[in-house]
């Protein structure tokens, strides 16, 4: 799992073979903008985190609990969480979508 928000973009710019301005320049803002949200000045909102994530191919769902977009887990989740820790990234952004599927699919049945 990721450390934080700024290792999450810089191993994804690497993954991808891009750089902040050139991911900036995709999304259409500044790149000022994104190495701050790199050097931790500021976190980005709600949607510029989906954006971001979108432009990286990824779950959004990681970058939003990275951006502190999420509820705190109470203490009896962590064994979950434990267990989610163990896998590799891989797993974890395939658990992570399966639980936002069970989530929509609740939320939407009848």
């Amino acid at each position: 799992m990721y450390r934080d928000l700024s290792q999450y973009i810089t191993q994804r710019l690497a993954a991808l073979g891009e750089t902040p301005t050139s991911i900036a320049e995709q999304l259409g803002w500044g790149s000022a903008y994104l190495y701050n949200i790199i050097n931790g000045q500021f976190r980005p909102s709600r949607k510029r985190s989906i954006e971001l994530a979108e432009a990286f191919r990824d779950d959004p769902n990681i970058i939003l609990a990275l951006a502190e977009f999420y509820v705190p887990p109470n203490q009896d989740h962590n064994e979950y969480l434990d267990l989610l820790n163990s896998l590799d990234s891989e797993s974890q952004r395939e658990a992570l979508a399966y639980l936002v599927f069970l989530k929509w699919k609740e939320d939407h049945s009848v």
